[in-house]
């Protein structure tokens, strides 16, 4: 084996030990089925979100030891300069992985978030504060069926000359995220007290139609003011 032949051999070595190569299969099976395989952001849950940063997150060490080690190649006179890029644009590579898989994270997070502050929201008697509560819930007398919303929605822009405005409709992925069947419900975001919102209540109870009014953002209860037509939302049954 020639001089170069061998340096390019113990370049090689330095990159990617036995141990890294297993480490690395490990950590790539766990992204490949968070990251890039079939599992949609709706389906992933804060835990595994986290094990997916952590995978990034190891395999990213790994190829800055690499990147180390090959310098010090270099510096000892082993191994070529430019056998440097590999392990650079290997280090690069896993840092854009990195911040992908905690961009994911952080999506994850807010939807779940999200989910969970309504859902908390919908489960809560009224609160009183004053003249009106921050939560009105109105039971009503009959089941709302989702092909009823259509007649609500022709009757507000026959009202207002404009479209309603839906916020969530059936099933969200803020919903899914946090395993919450929304199936059925629909958001509109009216503030409960200003005309059209006045309207769309008044409406809703001469029908007898089940709704929830959120009058403002309350930490852990609901994000914005909001109408919520239809039952509290309940638990997916979600098989991981």
């Amino acid at each position: 084996m020639t001089f170069a032949a061998l340096a390019i051999f113990v370049s090689l070595l330095a990159q990617r030990t036995p141990a890294d190569a297993l480490a690395d299969a490990r950590d790539q099976a766990v992204l490949e089925r968070t990251l890039y395989g079939r599992l949609t952001v709706e389906e992933c849950d804060e835990t595994q979100a986290a094990e997916m940063v952590a995978a990034a997150t190891r395999i990213l060490e790994r190829r800055k030891q690499a990147l180390a080690r090959q310098r010090a190649l270099v510096e000892e006179g082993a191994a070529p300069r430019l056998s440097i890029t590999e392990s650079v644009e290997a280090v690069d590579e896993a840092r854009r992985v990195v911040d992908l898989a905690e961009s994911r994270a952080r999506l994850v997070r807010l939807l779940a978030e999200t989910a969970q502050m309504e859902a908390d929201a919908e489960s809560e008697p009224a609160w009183d504060t004053g003249p009106h509560t921050v939560i009105e819930k109105f039971t009503g007398t009959n089941v709302f069926a989702p092909g009823e919303f259509d007649a609500i929605a022709l009757a507000y822009r026959a009202e207002f000359g404009a479209a309603i405005p839906v916020s969530a409709r059936g099933a969200t992925r803020f919903h899914r995220a946090l395993g919450f069947d929304h199936r059925g419900r629909i958001d509109v975001a009216l503030d409960p007290d200003r005309r059209e919102g006045v309207w769309l209540r008044h409406y809703l109870q001469e029908r007898g139609i089940p709704y929830y009014a959120f009058r403002a953002a309350v930490r852990g209860k609901a994000s914005a003011p909001h109408i919520h037509i239809g039952p509290p939302s309940e638990r997916l049954s979600r098989v991981n």
